[in-house]
């Protein structure tokens, strides 16, 4: 997310921050987020000094972490493999080292995608998650009351400082209540068993 930075607890995340904590040496997946999303926005403004005449906008989708049901047995993805191996218990434990999640539904992606295209109302960058982060033994906890006879890895916490919050008033104006994280996870665990990826208990 090309979003979160450092910042002290209680700041609530808008669209109005920028991630300015991530290095190439520590973090460069969102490095790479932030200075493309930063590129295509000058490229944008460089567009509109030399053709003010010409109509172009650009609107951004700045999602968390993306899960849902899957459309395929692929499972070369972080998402998939992170709920697979949860679900197939393979890994007793799991140790908590990447904090929390910001999560998001697929589904909720791609309708922010579809309506920044087609609404013309849509303006500017748009953080796509829910208000608030998730923990990984909450996520963990959640697939247990979903899929009760899996035996659901167990995650040790690391040291989380505190939770994230976020302002999603913009995305919910584009697309409305997201779909609950429950709902999210519980359609992603089953179709990971349609596909074969997770045992069918």
């Amino acid at each position: 997310m090309a979003i979160r930075g450092e910042k002290k607890p209680g700041h609530i995340y808008s669209e109005k921050d920028w991630n300015q904590s991530a290095t190439i040496e520590k973090t460069p997946y969102p490095l790479s987020k932030i200075k493309a999303e930063l590129a295509a926005w000058e490229l944008i403004d460089s567009f509109k000094m030399q053709f003010p005449e010409r109509k172009l906008d650009l609107i951004t989708i700045n999602p968390g972490f993306v899960l849902g049901p899957t459309l395929s047995s692929r499972d070369d993805s972080t998402s998939v493999n992170y709920v697979k191996y949860l679900l197939n218990g393979k890994l007793k434990t799991i140790k908590n080292s990447g904090g929390n999640f910001s999560p998001v539904d697929v589904r909720d992606v791609v309708k922010a995608h579809i309506e920044a295209m087609e609404n013309e109302k849509a303006s500017g960058r748009y953080l796509t998650c829910h208000k608030k982060d998730i923990s990984p033994e909450e996520f963990a906890s959640i697939l247990r009351s979903k899929f009760p006879n899996h035996s659901i890895s167990k995650i040790i916490e690391g040291e989380i400082e505190h939770h994230y919050e976020y302002d999603v008033t913009k995305l919910n104006g584009l697309i409305g209540d997201l779909i609950p994280f429950e709902k999210t996870l519980e359609d992603m665990g089953n179709s990971l068993i349609e596909f074969g990826l997770v045992a069918k208990l």
